[in-house]
């Protein structure tokens, strides 16, 4: 389902009703193997009524016919929105140990739809989902449907959606997690354009040899240390590659390489960038993969990731630029705010969609 992403221009609010885990005869618990719960994102179902998530984008959703619903999470330290029939609702801040927290009441009769998206990121913390509640009478549809296209996002906080909805570039201590928001950032809005899914694969402040702030060249846990998680800090949580294959993937990582001194050499970025294309080739031999440098640090990058490209050789493998972002579009630290992660998308859609009329 399309959900009108210009409603970022409504103020983030929160739901701070978080209540203990409980509930009457008058409503009943819709567990998380209920096959009417649609899922979205790298999530580790090794406990099937107990899902555990972590990066910036999960997606979960169910249909029913009711007039309550409630959502159970054992989480406190991650916000989520919350949309109720395409509509966008305050934001969940969700509070320690299981609660349930009121989503949707007072319904009108007939179907609706209740969605929860992960506004934060890994850093934020685990997420575990223990369930819906709904009223007593109510029925569970079918969930909704995914859209059959795949897209893997892999990058930084710009692929987070870090500051997104900071009124400007100092937000003020305390505030990042307020601030974040995946949902708007350019790489969920540019999927949700071309109709996919996606999963987010993204951590601020990681690079892909050097971290930001960092003086250790190579770094030693760049973004790639935790590429093949579906927890990030759990590497018993290995992702199956083969559980979900995208038909695009999108790397924009480089930023924080080059962002503060020391840099990387020439060499050792070539280097270290070739052998990410690799390995995603490696698990994705059909997909697209569209290197993107931009908007904030392209030179050096650009010219490197182009010369990467020549050295990979790959018919599949496209570059991508995005153009830089005027300070009236910044928000948090110098992040871009929502309409100029608009604007990017718009910029990446053409160029994927230029791509693609080419290899249908």
């Amino acid at each position: 389902m399309e959900r009108i992403w210009l409603l970022a221009a409504i103020g983030v609010v929160a739901f701070t009703g978080g209540i203990v885990y409980g509930f009457t005869s008058a409503y009943k618990k819709v567990i998380p193997s209920d096959p009417g719960i649609s899922y979205i994102g790298r999530i580790d179902f090794s406990d099937k009524n107990a899902p555990r998530f972590d990066w910036p984008g999960i997606e979960i959703a169910i249909n029913f016919e009711g007039a309550y619903c409630a959502v159970l999470l054992d989480d406190g330290t991650n916000h989520y929105n919350v949309f109720v029939d395409g509509a966008r609702m305050p934001v969940l801040v969700t509070q320690p140990k299981v609660k349930k927290y009121i989503v949707a009441k007072n319904l009108s009769r007939g179907p609706h739809s209740v969605i929860i998206t992960k506004r934060t990121e890994t850093y934020d913390g685990t997420g575990i989902f223990k369930g819906f509640i709904l009223d007593k009478k109510a029925k569970v549809l079918a969930p909704p449907v995914k859209p059959s296209k795949k897209i893997e996002f892999i990058g930084d906080s710009l692929t987070v959606g870090y500051g997104i909805e900071g009124p400007s570039v100092t937000c003020g201590e305390g505030t990042e997690k307020k601030y974040k928001n995946n949902f708007l950032s350019f790489a969920s809005v540019t999927s949700r354009v071309l109709g996919a899914q996606a999963h987010i694969i993204a951590i601020s402040g990681r690079g892909l040899v050097k971290n930001y702030g960092d003086n250790a060249i190579p770094a030693e846990k760049p973004l790639g240390y935790y590429y093949k998680n579906t927890i990030m800090n759990d590497p018993l949580t290995a992702w199956d590659f083969k559980s979900w294959i995208p038909d695009i993937v999108v790397i924009n990582i480089g930023t924080n390489d080059f962002s503060t001194q020391p840099v990387p050499s020439k060499e050792l970025f070539e280097k270290a960038y070739l052998s990410l294309l690799k390995t995603v080739r490696g698990y994705y031999p059909q997909a697209e993969i569209f290197c993107v440098t931009g908007p904030v640090t392209d030179a050096p990058l650009s010219g490197y990731v182009k010369n990467t490209l020549k050295t990979f050789k790959d018919k599949k493998t496209h570059f991508a630029s995005l153009s830089p972002v005027p300070q009236e579009l910044m928000g948090c630290d110098w992040h871009p705010n929502a309409e100029a992660n608009r604007k990017m998308a718009e910029e990446l859609v053409k160029q994927i969609n230029s791509v693609m009329q080419k290899h249908p």
